[in-house]
């Protein structure tokens, strides 16, 4: 038979979510070495967001069957982002219906290696990048919804990039740093991420698009991205490092 529809009071709190969670890592004995504070993250669903937009029609409104609890990745005492600006970490996924844990991701074995790199400083490039929507946004040709979006402040953050130099071989994840522009209403705009993530690595920032994989389509058709209120002065490179596993 058909399961009753969730309702919003049958969602735990964050403190219950928080507990469940954590008696689940500890029961498994899990070590936590390396992440930040735990915290309730609704990464793939943003049912909050998408649930105060429903207005009149929250009667009607679908909510998710279950909770995310994220453990962020730390490096640097920086939180580590992926490509997309969102945490990293491992991810524990909490059934609604039963208040059980029900799935764990990104635990994995990390082994850190520091490299020396080249920094990019030049302001004029960090833009071009970020005007273009960031670091591999390959927008193709024939799009037809060009919206406008607009950049706030960016920060340095560590950022987790897939890295190769031909997509016929094998790549690696590095943690470099990065430039992280939040995007202004993104999700006013229902755009897919919010923000725009320009490397700082020059090694990284060249080899966008790896020999073997084709090149991009042209970005005739790109959603504009104005920058107003966002530029950036020149500056030396960050000093941390890339790590790789």
């Amino acid at each position: 038979g058909s399961y009753p529809k969730i309702k919003k009071e049958d969602i735990p709190t964050d403190e219950q979510a928080l507990e469940i969670a954590d008696q689940f890592v500890k029961s498994y004995q899990i070590s936590l070495e390396g992440y930040g504070q735990p915290r309730v993250y609704d990464y793939s669903t943003n049912w909050r967001i998408l649930y105060e937009q429903a207005g009149t029609d929250q009667s009607r409104f679908a909510f998710p069957e279950t909770v995310n609890v994220i453990y962020p990745l730390t490096l640097e005492g920086k939180e580590v982002l992926d490509e997309g600006g969102n945490p990293t970490g491992i991810f524990v996924t909490i059934d609604i219906r039963s208040r059980k844990v029900n799935n764990l991701y990104g635990l994995e074995t990390k082994q850190f290696e520091k490299s020396n790199y080249i920094g990019v400083t030049d302001a004029s490039t960090i833009m071009k990048v970020a005007q273009r929507g960031g670091y591999r946004n390959n927008i193709y040709e024939g799009a037809s919804n060009v919206v406008n979006l607009h950049l706030d402040t960016p920060t340095i953050e560590m950022v987790k990039v897939w890295y190769t130099t031909d997509y016929a071989k094998p790549g690696q994840d590095l943690y470099v740093p990065a430039l992280v522009f939040p995007i202004k209403d993104w999700e006013k705009n229902n755009y897919w991420r919010k923000n725009v993530i320009v490397p700082l690595v020059k090694d990284i920032l060249d080899n966008e698009n790896p020999s073997g994989g084709g090149q991009p389509m042209p970005l005739t058709d790109a959603p504009a991205v104005n920058v107003k209120g966002s530029a950036i002065e020149p500056a030396t490179a960050p000093d941390a490092p890339v790590s790789s596993n």
